[in-house]
C-alpha cells in the first residue's frame, strides 16, 4: 500500500502549499494590477491632445462675374456666339458644344456658358463622351 500512502502525503502537502502560498500569490496579483493601472493612468494623463481641423469654407462667389461664367436666363435675344461656345448644367459634370444632343436636353435655367474648353475644365467640367 505504498501508492495510497504516497497520494495521501501529496494531498496534505498540496493543501499546505496552497494555504501557505495563497496570501503571497494574492499580494503579487494586487501589486502587479496596481502597477499596471498606474502605468495606464500615466499614459492617459500625458497623452497628446488630438484636434480635428476642418478646412475653412471658402466664401461663395456673390455674382456671375466672380465666377468667371455667364449664366443665361433669357436666350431668345442672344445668338449662340453671344452665349458662349460651350454649355454645361449647373449640377452636372460634363460640358457640351451647343449642337450636341446632350446640350439640347439641358434646362435653360440651369445652363452655364463658357467661352473655351479650358474655362469649362477649370471649373471641373469634362467634355461629354458623346459630344466630340
Amino acid at each position: 500500500m505504498i501508492i495510497p500512502d504516497s497520494l495521501e502525503k501529496h494531498k496534505i502537502s498540496l493543501k499546505t502549499l496552497v494555504s501557505q502560498a495563497f496570501l503571497p500569490i494574492i499580494a503579487v496579483l494586487l501589486i502587479s494590477g496596481t502597477i499596471g493601472a498606474w502605468k495606464v493612468y500615466q499614459i492617459y494623463k500625458n497623452r497628446e491632445q488630438i484636434t480635428i481641423e476642418y478646412p475653412k469654407k471658402t466664401q461663395e462667389p456673390q455674382n456671375n462675374a466672380e465666377l468667371g461664367m455667364k449664366y443665361v436666363t433669357s436666350t431668345s435675344t442672344m445668338s449662340s456666339i453671344d452665349k458662349g461656345l460651350f454649355v454645361a448644367s449647373r449640377g452636372g459634370k460634363s460640358y457640351y458644344k451647343p449642337t450636341c444632343a446632350g446640350a439640347k436636353k439641358l434646362s435653360e435655367k440651369n445652363k452655364i456658358w463658357f467661352q473655351s474648353k479650358e474655362e469649362a475644365e477649370r471649373f471641373g467640367y469634362k467634355l461629354a463622351k458623346n459630344c466630340k
